[in-house]
């Protein structure tokens, strides 16, 4: 039966209206809450969950909630929280876990998983120095930048592009990633694979429709 209930418990919490996860964990006096009906507490303690290299203090801020904040638990003020940090786009997984209550007051935990920070990028495929040289200029990446599926289909219209330009329509560019192994910290080494195919050059250019100047000098 007890099985039974805690089942039934989390089925409630999945068919609340929320736009985003809420990972409320049973623990302690938590699993005497009343998931159909939400109750109002006071935050008395958020603790945050990430890397040494992300400011905890920064995590607390972003999510909007702070000490003293009277809110719903379940409800849309964590709702909130969650699309707060997930609107950073700093970070790969977002979960805000109810800890424990005391009476009226709720303490939370902030846990967050960092997406990975540039290390370095190199080219891949037959790329000329100077073409490498211009398009990194084009690119401007720089080290510890954070790196987001944005980041990388930026990388990958820019390189693209700049072939595109010089006759190569046919060009194909790949970007791939590689954990960087010796950075203590998640980072990333983009690779840029270029295939430039043939250059296209124009052949025929043929007129329509002319009637008054000649073909020769349009």
């Amino acid at each position: 039966m007890t099985f039974i209930k805690y089942s039934f418990l989390f089925l409630l919490l999945a068919l609340c209206k929320l736009s985003v996860a809420q990972e409320i964990p049973v623990d302690n006096n938590v699993s005497t809450l009343d998931w159909a009906k939400p109750k109002e507490y006071t935050i008395a303690g958020i603790e945050v969950e990430c890397s040494e290299y992300t400011d905890k203090n920064i995590v607390r801020l972003l999510s909007g909630i702070s000490y003293g904040d009277k809110v719903q638990i379940p409800g849309d003020k964590i709702s909130e929280a969650i699309k707060n940090l997930w609107k950073q786009t700093l970070f790969e997984d977002v979960k805000i876990y109810l800890v424990k209550t005391i009476g009226n007051d709720a303490f939370l935990k902030i846990s967050v998983v960092e997406k990975p920070r540039l290390s370095k990028f190199s080219f891949r495929g037959k790329v000329k120095k100077n073409d490498a040289d211009e398009i990194r200029g084009k690119i401007r990446l720089v080290r510890e930048k954070v790196v987001t599926d944005y980041t990388l289909g930026y990388i990958k219209n820019i390189v693209r592009d700049f072939y595109v330009n010089k006759g190569f329509y046919h060009a194909k560019v790949d970007i791939t990633t590689e954990a960087d192994k010796l950075a203590k910290t998640p980072h990333v080494i983009v690779y840029i694979n270029v295939t430039k195919g043939k250059k296209v050059r124009i052949k025929n250019l043929n007129i329509e429709g002319n009637t008054i100047v000649a073909d020769w000098k349009l």
